[in-house]
Formats: structure tokens, sequence, C-alpha cells
């Protein structure tokens, strides 16, 4: 009996070890995951919008004032809309890593700057977030997506994370995920020329918004902006 009972402790030993080495592995990964999301966060990998992080010419208040005139500019949205929505936007580019044209020109397409818009399937706000599918995710993030600003972030968030889980890095893919839903995106050739429209539609804002920032809005620093995250979109 002693020797079954050695050969059942080297067993749990054995598994103890294994265990160990897992746990190990998981947390390296984690560790190396978190690096790289740092990364981002300081703006080493795309999209990180260089306007705020990066531009070291403007103040904060220079930079939202040059923002909401351009907003104005492209969208013809009023002065108030404008300098209310700047700032977060601003802010949401660099919490989610997408420019802040491609947030401005999603906001434009879903809902007009409408911060209580809702649509017939029930998505709210600026950024039009369906609660059924987005709302906890909001909260895990910290965003709460019937208040303006958390709308404006979440939506923003969202958006980055197809693009990352889903579409290799690809805004043109996330949007359209964004729009019509994973789902219906594989399954049916009408949502995905939905989809296309979807994307048509926001680029066409976006290159109206780029081409406003001329001499007299950014004087010398209009190629500073992180456009081409949406430009490439056709």
């Amino acid at each position: 009996m002693k020797p079954t009972f050695k050969v059942k402790k080297v067993g749990v030993f054995a598994l103890l070890f294994l265990i160990s080495i897992y746990l190990v592995t998981i947390l390296l990964a984690r560790s190396a995951e978190n690096k790289e999301i740092e990364a981002l966060k300081i703006g080493v990998v795309y999209d990180a919008p260089l306007s705020i992080s990066k531009n070291k010419d403007l103040t904060w208040e220079q930079e939202k004032h040059h923002f909401a005139e351009q907003l104005t500019r492209a969208f013809g949205i009023s002065r108030d809309k404008a300098y209310k929505y700047a700032p977060i936007i601003l802010t949401a580019s660099i919490d989610s890593l997408l420019s802040e044209i491609s947030i401005a020109s999603i906001i434009m397409t879903e809902s007009s700057f409408r911060e209580d818009a809702v649509s017939v399937v029930g998505a709210y706000g600026a950024t039009q977030i369906r609660a059924l599918y987005w709302e906890d995710f909001c909260k895990e993030n910290g965003a709460n997506m019937y208040q303006l600003e958390g709308n404006v972030e979440c939506g923003a968030k969202i958006i980055n994370f197809l693009k990352e889980k889903f579409c290799q890095g690809d805004l043109h893919c996330a949007l359209e995920h964004y729009n019509v839903g994973r789902t219906n995106l594989k399954s049916s050739a009408w949502y995905r020329s939905a989809g296309k429209r979807y994307t048509k539609k926001i680029n066409k804002y976006a290159t109206k918004l780029a081409s406003t920032a001329g001499n007299n809005l950014l004087d010398n620093h209009e190629t500073s902006r992180p456009y081409s995250s949406i430009s490439t979109i056709q």
C-alpha cells in the first residue's frame, strides 16, 4: 500500500507543478498584453490622436477652439453645439485610439449631432449605441451610454474593439460591423451592401471635415492630424 500512496503523492505534486507553470504562462501573457495596451495609450501604434498627444504647438484650449470651428464649417452645426462636442470628441479620441475625424464623422452619420436621438430599433444617442448589445460593454468601460460624454466615448471604444477583435485593425471592416452587426454581415449580401453604403457616407463626411483644416484653422500644422485612419475607406 505504501508504494501506491507515494505514487499518488508524486502525481499530485506533478499536477500542482503543471498548474503552476500554466498560471505563470498566463501571468506573463497578461503582462505582455498590458504593456501593449500602455503602448497604445501613449500613441505608439496607429490611430493615436496626434493633435492632442503629440502636437505640442497647440494648447488644449486652442485645440478645442480649432476643432469646434472645423466642425461648424464642415457640418454646418451651431457654434454652441460644436464647442460642446469638440472637447468630448477629442477626449474620446485619446481614450479609444480613433482619430477625432473618424469619431466626428461617425456622429454626423449616425445622429447629425443629436445627443438624444433614438432609432426605431432602440439605438441611442450621438453614436446610436444599441443597449441590447453594448450597454454592459459601456458600463465595463466606465461609460454611461445615456449621457453625451459616455455615449461618444463608448461608441468610439466599441468601434475600436471591433477593429481589433474581428477586423485585424481595419477601420472599414469595423464600421460595417458596427452598422449592421457581425452576424448579418456574415450571412447576408444585402447587409454587406448596406455596410458599404454606411462606410461610404462616413468617408464623405470625413473627407469634408479633413478639408476644412486649412491655413486659417491650424496655420502650418494641418498635416499633424491623423486623417489616414479614415481616409483609406473607399
